[in-house]
């Protein structure tokens, strides 16, 4: 598995104060991210992240696993002061069965 863009930290600052905020699949990548890097942020807000990939079409499928397969890195605890996890009720079951697998290991 290749690393994410590894060169982020040099296109935004990121330090111990920062707030980083990701929807669905943006989520997938900050925690991606963060777990591949060892950087230390105050927040970590996930709205509907996403881990589990769609039923949709077989090139989605191989498009989406680029970003989904990974491990969670649950060493993220240590370096985020605080993460803050929501969906909406009516969100669609994969939203749910992901956000579930976010909240087991953070």
């Amino acid at each position: 598995m290749q690393p994410l863009n590894k060169n982020l930290k040099n296109t935004i600052y990121i330090n111990d104060q920062s707030v980083l905020i990701g929807h669905s699949c943006g989520a997938a990548f900050l925690v991606r991210w963060l777990g591949e890097h060892d950087r230390k942020i105050a927040k970590l807000i996930l709205v509907t992240p996403r881990k589990v990939r769609s039923k949709r079409g077989e090139s989605i499928k191989t498009q989406e696993s680029d970003l989904y397969d990974f491990d969670i890195n649950p060493e993220i605890t240590k370096r985020v002061g605080k993460i803050i996890m929501f969906t909406s009720d009516n969100s669609v079951q994969e939203g749910k069965e992901s956000l579930q697998q976010y909240y087991e290991v953070l």
